[in-house]
């Protein structure tokens, strides 16, 4: 048997919780324009990027970055021409944009890299958005707690143990950061002179804290032992 309804979307809805309609073909006919059901949306396509070593990323202050090969380094330029070194991201991780302002804050690619940028609407439509952005707060909150400790020794060996468990392989003498990092990147981040960071390693070396291993753009280093991180 075929029965015709109409009415209001309520008003049939109330008919039809007091039958048990069975066999029935029950035909709906209501007084209320019904919206089609939106279409599926069709996957967001990143703009995706392929950057040499030392090239400059640009990123809107309306966009996010993910690293999906290589290394992305943060920096800032100070009036004197001196570039700090400020977050490293690396895969997987997310870099929001900044406005074009004081804080003059600048992406490059610090190994050849491969990221993928999306709009800030497009990026909160991904469901594992808010973790991801969580892991960088809490990355930028180990490397700034890093930066300020009292003791340079401590900084540097803070600082290595942040990127440890991104970056780090296991080696005989402990773990090794596998990231480029001279001298410079060092004392810069630290707020130190290359000329002091290079004595601040040389203690740690004799201390048997950390090893230098490689030369040139493979030079690394071995921490004996990484301080517990858990910002994942």
């Amino acid at each position: 048997m075929r029965v015709r309804l109409s009415g209001t979307l309520d008003d049939v809805s109330r008919l039809l919780q007091q039958w048990q309609v069975g066999d029935i073909d029950v035909v709906l006919e209501t007084d209320e324009a019904v919206a089609p059901a939106p279409a599926s949306r069709s996957a967001v396509r990143p703009r995706r990027m392929t950057c040499e070593a030392g090239a400059a990323i640009p990123l809107g202050d309306d966009e996010v970055l993910c690293v999906r090969v290589g290394i992305v380094a943060t920096t800032t330029i100070h009036a004197d021409g001196t570039e700090v070194l400020l977050a490293l991201a690396g895969v997987g991780d997310v870099v929001v944009g900044h406005p074009d302002d004081s804080c003059s804050l600048h992406l490059r690619a610090h190994v050849t890299s491969e990221v993928d940028v999306v709009t800030w609407r497009e990026a909160c439509r991904e469901p594992d958005v808010a973790v991801r952005l969580r892991t960088r707060v809490r990355q930028a909150e180990g490397w700034a707690a890093a930066q300020a400790r009292p003791r340079i020794e401590d900084r540097v060996t803070g600082l290595l143990s942040e990127l440890a468990p991104r970056f780090g392989r296991p080696h005989d003498s402990g773990t090794l950061v596998d990231v480029r990092l001279t001298h410079g990147h060092l004392a810069a981040a630290l707020g130190a002179t290359r000329a002091t960071m290079t004595r601040v390693i040389g203690r740690l070396r004799r201390r048997k804290a950390l090893l230098v291993v490689g030369e040139g753009d493979d030079l690394r280093f071995v921490l004996r032992q990484v301080e517990r991180h858990e910002h994942g």
